[in-house]
């Protein structure tokens, strides 16, 4: 298993052949990108064929203020779009708050629905959700 940290916006300075990734992760970074489609069509361009993009980023319909470094906000319905012009296969989840005297969440159902050949890469890699958060990829291609 490999893992490339790069710039999304310039993937020709990264040197990685196209369709080579099983899985990208992006969380909680296309709000901040200058041209979030460019950046998706690099993500299209990156993945092979059955390949699948985690992306998260803020509901701007729960956002209690303006945060000043998001350059684009989205709700469920323009990410859905934005995301329709690259992906036709698409799944939104929301995320809830968990306090912490309840536990840790069990990370392999959050990942479920996902291909069974992704859910054993993301398992195998990470142990927990906050393994998968907090991959250094901001804004970046694993």
């Amino acid at each position: 298993m490999e893992f490339y940290v790069g710039d999304v916006s310039k993937i020709n300075s990264i040197n990685i052949p196209y369709s080579c990734f099983d899985v990208i992760v992006a969380l909680e970074c296309i709000e901040h990108l200058k041209n979030p489609k460019n950046a998706l069509a690099n993500f299209k361009l990156l993945l092979k064929e059955k390949g699948v993009l985690i992306i998260s980023t803020p509901n701007k319909v729960f956002s209690q203020f303006k945060n000043p470094y998001h350059l684009h906000e989205f709700t469920v319905d323009t990410l859905t779009d934005f995301l329709s012009k690259n992906f036709s296969s698409i799944k939104v989840f929301g995320q809830q708050k968990f306090e912490e005297k309840r536990g840790r969440i069990n990370f392999s159902q959050i990942v479920h629905f996902l291909p069974k050949r992704v859910q054993k890469i993301i398992l195998r890699t990470c142990t927990s959700l906050y393994d998968l958060i907090h991959i250094p990829i901001s804004p970046s291609i694993v």
